[in-house]
């Protein structure tokens, strides 16, 4: 569960930052 989550926040902050 935890890991799963982790890897939507990166994937998401990376796009914020890709943005």
């Amino acid at each position: 569960m935890s890991g799963r989550h982790d890897k939507e926040k990166g994937v998401n902050v990376q796009v914020l930052l890709r943005c």
